[in-house]
């Protein structure tokens, strides 16, 4: 089965960045459901527009709608998909430099890679053939572009290509990934996932969980680099 990851950042990740923390979010979502997805956010984005007299080429960013233009939008999430997301602490972050570009993306590489990992090992992915990861290509670095797609098809099809393992696979081999970059201002799902990775950055960086409470109840979700770090007391 092909399923599709459509995935954006919140925050920043580097060293004289304000705030520490780092998302990434978005969905994750079968090959026989992304049509009814797409078309479903899209309606609702579009609905959206006309009651604050925009235009329908512009895009609708998180930034620019009221709560209740959120929640709506959330709710919509909630089905035919799943929604899936990183969260990273940057000051726990000791094993990379945050004033080299090229080891922020190998990080940010990793972390898309350990996601993934998750998918496989609680059999969310168990019958993938193919996955397709869109990613917002806004402030992307071309040596991440140039990298991502071969790293994680080595990662997911090879299990001694970087060190010999005796443990058990997480995938089969032959999983076919692909990785393409888009424009968020075209995509409604990398718009979606705008919104998510939004929702979850204010929980952990201004403790805000105005909107968060409207997530799915089950979420596929990572911290790093561990798990032993919160947003605070939920409200």
């Amino acid at each position: 089965m092909i399923y599709h990851m459509f995935i954006d950042d919140s925050g920043q990740l580097h060293k004289n960045s304000n705030n520490d923390y780092f998302s990434y979010g978005g969905i994750l979502v079968s090959e026989e459901k992304l049509n009814q997805v797409k078309l479903n956010y899209k309606n609702c984005v579009n609905r959206i527009k006309k009651s604050l007299n925009m235009n329908k080429p512009d895009e609708l960013k998180a930034t620019m709608m009221g709560k209740k233009h959120k929640i709506y939008l959330l709710n919509n999430l909630k089905r035919n998909c799943l929604q899936i997301f990183i969260i990273i602490k940057k000051d726990y972050l000791d094993r990379v430099n945050l004033t080299d570009s090229r080891d922020i993306v190998r990080f940010k590489n990793f972390s898309i890679r350990y996601l993934i990992q998750g998918l496989f090992m609680n059999h969310t992915l168990e019958n993938c053939t193919e996955l397709q990861i869109n990613i917002d290509n806004q402030n992307i670095a071309v040596s991440a572009k140039d990298s991502l797609e071969d790293y994680l098809h080595n990662t997911f099809n090879f299990d001694d290509y970087y060190i010999k393992s005796s443990s058990s696979r997480f995938c089969k081999n032959n999983i076919k990934i692909k990785v393409q970059y888009k424009s968020s201002h075209t995509d409604y799902l990398i718009q979606a996932a705008d919104l998510l990775a939004n929702t979850k950055w204010r929980k952990f960086a201004i403790k805000n969980c105005e909107i968060y409470k409207y997530l799915q109840d089950e979420t596929h979700c990572v911290k790093l680099p561990n798990s032993e770090f919160t947003s605070g007391k939920f409200v």
